[in-house]
């Protein structure tokens, strides 16, 4: 513990953040619109755009006042709360994550392996202890030998994904080398000296365990297996294999991937090469089989947004979604029906990467002994079954799950389900066509609770 308090001096982080003053220095944010909003805390963190350059790690409570501020020399983003509760941000001059506990002492640092350089992007922290992570691959390539005109020696950068363990060692490795080509960017001259190609931004580990990737240059999502790192499917850009459904406009230099609990994803289309360009929150309901995309639900900003790049797209527990619209600075929460109820604008001397609500209570604060966790795994139906079979999880409080499958001898055979769940039921469907007849186990972990079901699986 000595050791990581004198480290988290070195680092410019304070054993325990004073909350008694705001500083003179930290971003002014402007309300325009506070009508019942979801519960919860904002967290930003705030990047000085001049110099001398300075940043912030901000909790915001309900009057939008910083109840944890981390002030950072030099630049920091993506600033959040993992599934663990330690809160995470990326330094951009330590090219590395750091972890922190709630009294704002840092306690852990990831860091890609194999020697690549870790990019700040995205970060998943995962409940057996693992990391997701990225990094930007630069190499030398004749592009003469891929387009006409092109540089001898142009700098080309791919995009490397990570999962290390608890011991930091690289367990699983992806390379957008392997799977994409360079012309699959669908907007860059490749006549150019510098050619950023895939540009991943985002990644999210999906219900099934393997990991969905946007790449913002190619305009695409791409499953891939989290076992064999091959492509499962691609959704937009070059390579589109998806039917889109009420969307003509698909999306565009795209942002912050996600899976919700309802089985849909969303993501931040920033618009850029829209006609006009008009930056939006989509949300899509995939259907895997039929290989269909179909728009369920969109929010555009009145007046019209159009944010060159960064920002994200959060569904709350309560139905609503907080949208950060990157660099134009605006932070607007929605009901479903479209209806505002929050908008905040950032000081234009600032900017943020994402913004998230999640509900905190930091570490010292008085708070009421916890009660005991209810978890319940109900019986999956049907059950035998041939090919897809459901199972609910109902919960009595927000909770870290993981639903994982066994076979009769123990052996984990897939991963169904890995990230929050808010209290209630939720349905998760476990579809195993490539699993041979037999007995399974299902076993659930919510915070400190597990629980077992049996599968019986018949071809």
């Amino acid at each position: 513990m000595i050791a990581l308090l004198l480290l988290s001096c070195l680092l410019g982080l304070p054993a325990s953040t004073p909350l008694d003053s705001i500083p003179a220095d930290f971003p002014a944010i402007t309300v325009l619109v506070n009508d019942s909003p979801a519960p919860g805390e904002l967290f930003m963190g705030p990047l000085l755009r001049g110099t001398p350059r300075y940043s912030y790690l901000a909790i915001l409570d309900a009057q939008f006042a910083p109840v944890l501020h981390v002030r950072r020399v030099g630049s920091v983003s993506d600033f959040g709360l993992q599934p663990n509760g330690l809160l995470t941000y990326f330094d951009v001059n330590a090219h590395a994550y750091y972890a922190l506990n709630s009294s704002g002492v840092l306690i852990d640092s990831f860091r890609c392996g194999n020697g690549y350089t870790t990019d700040g992007h995205d970060i998943r922290l995962m409940q057996n202890g693992h990391a997701l992570l990225m990094a930007y691959d630069q190499r030398t390539i004749d592009m003469r030998t891929v387009v006409p005109g092109g540089d001898s020696a142009a700098f080309v950068i791919g995009a490397i994904v990570q999962e290390i363990d608890a011991q930091k060692n690289v367990v699983f490795e992806w390379k957008s080398w392997d799977h994409f080509a360079i012309t699959d960017a669908t907007h860059l001259d490749f006549t150019a000296h510098l050619i950023d190609y895939s540009h991943i931004n985002a990644f999210e580990i999906d219900h099934d365990g393997n990991i969905l990737i946007s790449s913002r240059h190619m305009d695409e999502i791409t499953k891939i297996s989290r076992t064999t790192g091959e492509i499962i499917w691609r959704l937009g850009g070059k390579h589109n294999q998806f039917t889109f459904l009420n969307d003509t406009a698909h999306f565009s230099y795209q942002h912050d991937i996600r899976r919700i609990p309802n089985g849909n994803i969303t993501l931040l289309d920033n618009g850029n090469f829209h006609t006009p360009p008009n930056s939006r929150a989509v949300e899509y309901h995939l259907d895997e089989q039929q290989m269909t995309a179909e728009l369920v639900w969109q929010y555009s900003h009145v007046p019209a947004i159009q944010s060159f790049a960064t920002g994200n797209v959060q569904r709350l527990p309560n139905g609503n979604t907080l949208i950060s619209w990157g660099t134009d600075n605006t932070i607007t929460e929605v009901r479903p029906d479209g209806s505002t109820a929050l908008e905040l604008v950032l000081s234009p001397l600032f900017t943020t990467y994402r913004t998230l609500r999640y509900p905190w209570i930091a570490s010292g604060t008085q708070s009421p002994p916890p009660l005991p966790v209810t978890a319940s795994l109900l019986p999956p139906f049907p059950n035998p079954f041939n090919s897809s079979t459901t199972v609910m999880v109902e919960l009595d409080r927000r909770l870290p799950v993981s639903l994982v499958l066994y076979s009769l001898l123990g052996q984990r055979v897939a991963t169904v389900m890995e990230g929050w769940q808010d209290a209630g039921r939720v349905s998760y469907r476990v579809a195993r066509g490539d699993l041979a007849s037999g007995v399974y186990f299902l076993r659930l972990t919510a915070g400190t609770r597990m629980a077992t079901a049996r599968l019986v699986l018949l071809r």
